[in-house]
């Protein structure tokens, strides 16, 4: 049972960030943005916008300035087209569902949601009508009358979302909502929210330091380093093409190598002692100075010593991890680099149980088409990354 109907999406963003910065009081660090370049994106309506990034990058620092519970140093937010940028989280469309939740534990079900209804006066019979939807909604259909304490740790995520939903907000905010939960809960969650974001065409954006959750329930992800954006994409594009070190790594996209640089127009290579990557330069990387080479462990093709391409390395097998679907390698090329490769079930029974073991000798190739050059943020660590354009 939908508690909004879904409308056409108008031509403007749900909410729009322009050169948002917070610099700390008496201090020349910035929690988000730096001196010379502020935080800019938009979400458009009915996505699910995630903000991506390890401790202390800058996301939750966002989220808050978007509900109006941090205020900027510099920048404007706009929420369908009005600035909301010194209006207090009372006056803005959002609402927020906080990682501890936040729920009133002297009110039941039916109060913890109701209660941001009653305050906006909204009378009794819409009120009634509005929460037993939204329960419906988030699957807690019946248990109105149940105490917060009675509740599963996979029922009190969903009561504070209901309380949030239940207002119908043009921008509902997500601050870690999952951390705590285990792994079979947050993965129903997950699915949950977007079938909600689907059922309400309602704007989500979400905190989260788990890569896989933003990739599992994200329509678009910017991942964040050092309080700037280094790279929107939707989830497959990150993990395709992800633009620098950082977010190569941060994600787990593959291998990163670095080596001595020599270019000829857009033909680049990096030279590991151990290993050399060749290829085209991306034109969005014309201007960077240091470039890595990643290397996805889905596209490397293992092969055993008697079968192994002409073009491969040889490398040793120094750790194997079987996630349920594949086998991760951690596979020692020379002295000093480890390569990651991915191998299915399948593939794991064509190499044998011999070839697919520690200490065991393989062989690995690839093409030149699936290496990926991204910028070598790593290289200059002085350097703060550049803002997302």
């Amino acid at each position: 049972m939908n508690i909004v109907q879904r409308r056409e999406m108008p031509a403007r963003p749900a909410l729009t960030c322009t050169d948002l910065r917070v610099r700390y009081t008496g201090q020349n660090l910035y929690a988000v943005g730096s001196p010379n370049v502020g935080v800019s994106f938009s979400v458009n309506r009915g996505e699910l916008f995630a903000l991506l990034g390890a401790s202390g990058c800058g996301k939750t620092t966002t989220l808050r300035i978007i509900g109006g519970f941090a205020e900027p140093t510099t920048g404007r937010i706009e929420i369908e087209g009005v600035d909301v940028t010194r209006r207090q989280p009372y006056e803005r469309p959002t609402n927020t569902v906080f990682q501890s939740y936040a729920l009133f534990p002297h009110m039941r079900v039916e109060g913890n949601v109701a209660y941001g209804l009653k305050m906006d006066g909204v009378p009794g019979a819409e009120r009634e009508k509005r929460v037993k939807e939204t329960l419906a909604l988030v699957g807690l259909a019946g248990l109105e009358w149940r105490r917060i304490s009675e509740l599963s740790g996979g029922q009190q995520p969903r009561v504070a979302l209901a309380r949030a939903l239940v207002k119908r907000p043009a921008v509902l905010l997500l601050d870690e909502p999952l951390g705590a939960l285990d792994l079979k809960v947050r993965r129903q969650m997950q699915d949950e929210l977007v079938r909600i974001k689907q059922s309400t065409g309602t704007t989500l954006i979400h905190v989260t330091h788990d890569q896989e959750e933003a990739c599992a329930i994200a329509d678009r992800i910017a991942v964040m380093k050092d309080g700037m954006i280094v790279q929107i994409d939707t989830p497959e594009a990150l993990y395709r093409t992800p633009r620098n070190s950082y977010v190569a790594g941060f994600i787990d996209a593959g291998t990163i190598v670095r080596g001595r640089n020599s270019r000829h127009g857009s033909a680049i290579e990096v030279a590991h002692p151990d290993v050399q990557f060749r290829g085209t330069l991306p034109s969005y990387l014309n201007d960077v100075s240091e470039i890595a080479a990643m290397l996805p462990r889905n596209r490397i093709k293992v092969s055993s010593l008697n079968c192994g391409a002409p073009d491969g390395v040889r490398g040793t097998i120094e750790r194997l991890v079987f996630t349920g679907s594949i086998f991760n390698l951690h596979v020692r090329v020379g002295a000093e680099l480890e390569i990651r490769a991915a191998v299915t079930i399948e593939e794991a029974a064509r190499l044998g149980e011999e070839n697919l073991r520690p200490g065991a000798i393989v062989e690995l190739s690839w093409r030149p088409e699936d290496i990926v050059f991204v910028e070598d943020l790593d290289a200059v660590p002085t350097i703060r990354p550049r803002a997302y354009a």
